[in-house]
């Protein structure tokens, strides 16, 4: 009985000492993230005009979406139809603040000599993030980028003036390398989840997503979101 006994606490104890799966709502869908939410993380600071949207989920729209790892950035590439989605009129861009997520950034180093090659893990670091849900309402495919980012969208913001202008360049330069490169493609009445990381910002102005293919152009909803000041000068 006292084995018994013993065994069991040792399980909850395990099981009480895992971190907590991160449960979030998004409508009648529930987002299961197995980055889990920590109270200490620090948002790092933007050290570049082209910001980093990783994709976590494409597919059907499903009761119970789970996140993972963040999408392959290389390998085969997934096939999809001859008849790509132009107009975006069946499109829905969402950023929801209300869905608390984050994101692990990885950084890695190689190393070779006496004919090995080695990848070793320099350090993790864990990004708040919100969540952006892209919807493709339509009987099309929606090719949205390769490796694992979206390329064609870029974040802006509402100056004093009522102006809206893009805080950051589009990822389209990437492109040039397409090396083993995974398309993001969004099939007909299937959805996107990607991560909106913060940073650290002294002011927080209205701001909105902006999805550009070919000659068209889907705007997401608008959301108060902290950027530095000093974007007001390279733009």
């Amino acid at each position: 009985m006292n084995r018994f006994l013993i065994s069991l606490i040792a399980i909850v104890g395990c099981i009480s000492c895992r971190k907590p799966f991160n449960v979030q709502h998004f409508h009648e869908t529930v987002f299961i993230d197995s980055v889990s939410l920590d109270t200490t993380l620090k948002p790092r600071k933007k050290d570049t005009q082209i910001r980093y949207y990783p994709v976590y989920y494409t597919g059907p729209l499903q009761d119970t979406i789970h996140l993972g790892e963040k999408l392959p950035s290389h390998g085969e590439n997934k096939n999809f139809q001859d008849f790509v989605l132009r107009s975006l009129d069946e499109v829905t861009l969402t950023v929801d603040t209300s869905i608390k997520l984050n994101n692990l950034t990885i950084f890695e180093s190689y190393r070779t000599g006496d004919d090995t090659f080695a990848k070793r893990v320099d350090s993790i670091i864990k990004e708040p993030a919100y969540a952006i849900i892209l919807q493709n309402r339509s009987d099309s495919t929606l090719f949205l980028g390769h490796f694992n980012y979206l390329r064609s969208i870029v974040m802006q913001y509402q100056d004093k003036s009522g102006k809206w202008k893009d805080v950051e360049k589009a990822a389209f330069a990437y492109d040039t390398c397409l090396t083993f490169a995974k398309n993001i493609v969004v099939g007909p009445k299937q959805i996107l989840v990607a991560k909106l990381i913060e940073y650290e910002g002294n002011f927080a102005p209205l701001c909105r997503l902006k999805l550009m293919n070919f000659d068209q152009t889907c705007y997401s909803n608008t959301f108060h979101f902290k950027l530095d000041k000093s974007i007001i000068n390279q733009n």
